[in-house]
């Protein structure tokens, strides 16, 4: 029954309402936390047990893309291996008022979970403390042997980057790892306490830019202008929705088709941009691709000898 109500996330309270509901006596408050807590730590020591089998299974298929590691792994050996992970904080509610955040650094090449971090504003064995008769002395007593939950006296907001700077910090000495890319989104707060905490004194840490992000912040802005600057509405030369979709589509093919050229992908931005631009009186479509395999519909029309105002695909 205890473990029951653990599973979904209820307490004793509701565990007694669902035993009167059924009819038959419910046990005592001490017993369910003696019992909940003896779930807890099985439930921990699996969660770790689970996290150190990840870790080996990281290694080893690093180690097939290494022949370095491979041969020390072959050696017996615990090689201390670089490694790229995408870092993301996620809150029990939305606002930055929540009482519980988690930090979660995923391996890029295997895309299992390496490491998870957990911060918390609420100890709910304190919450019920305080609110028992006990005197000073009996209090100070019940603190000394309390394991308190509470791990996060800052902001809600902060919690994503001081989880960070805890599995950097600790990536090492838990698993011989260094994470040293972080695929992250726009926010570069918890890359930032990263940096500043030094976890790797011979090693820096570099931060990578996840394209959904770049490419969502893009149509994010485009609305933003079209709505500000009144740029919005129908017609020709308008910044439509649908204008706001093409050129943000644009942006994100000009990124993972010429990724790592930077100069490249300046040009494709650039190309999708006067695209977007031409009409059937003005064309602007002297950076596109040339080649009948171009996304560019003019340019697939001259490459195949064809009049482009009569190619139909604009």
């Amino acid at each position: 029954m205890v473990l029951y109500s653990h599973e979904i996330g209820k307490g004793f309270t509701s565990l007694q309402t669902f035993s009167s509901g059924l009819g038959i006596s419910g046990i005592s408050q001490r017993a369910f936390k003696d019992h909940d807590n003896k779930i807890t730590d099985c439930e921990v020591e699996s969660g770790e047990d689970m996290l150190y089998r990840t870790a080996n299974a990281i290694r080893q298929a690093y180690a097939e893309t290494d022949d370095d590691i491979r041969e020390a792994i072959e050696r017996g050996e615990n090689p201390l291996i670089d490694i790229s992970v995408s870092y993301d904080g996620t809150w029990q509610k939305r606002g930055f008022t929540s009482l519980y955040g988690v930090g979660v650094c995923i391996d890029l090449l295997t895309g299992l979970v390496v490491d998870f971090d957990i911060r918390s504003k609420y100890c709910h064995a304190c919450h019920i403390q305080k609110a028992e008769s006990m005197n000073a002395t009996d209090l100070a007593v019940w603190k000394e042997q309390h394991d308190c939950c509470t791990n996060h006296h800052k902001s809600s907001k902060s919690m994503e980057q001081d989880s960070a700077v805890i599995l950097w910090n600790r990536s090492v000495a838990k698993y011989n790892f260094r994470y040293v890319e972080m695929l992250s989104d726009g926010d570069s707060s918890a890359f930032k306490a990263v940096l500043e905490s030094k976890p790797y004194a011979d090693k820096a840490v570099t931060k990578l830019d996840c394209i959904n992000h770049a490419h969502k912040r893009m149509g994010t802005a485009l609305r933003k202008l079209a709505k500000e600057s009144h740029l919005g509405g129908r017609g020709i030369g308008r910044l439509t929705e649908k204008k706001c979709d093409s050129l943000q589509n644009f942006y994100r093919g000009a990124i993972i088709d010429n990724i790592p050229d930077v100069s490249k992908m300046r040009n494709a931005v650039w190309a999708g941009l006067y695209h977007s631009m031409s009409t059937d009186t003005e064309h602007h479509h002297r950076q596109c691709p040339l080649g009948e395999n171009s996304w560019c519909w003019y340019q697939q029309a001259v490459s195949l000898g064809q009049d482009p105002d009569s190619a139909g695909a604009h």
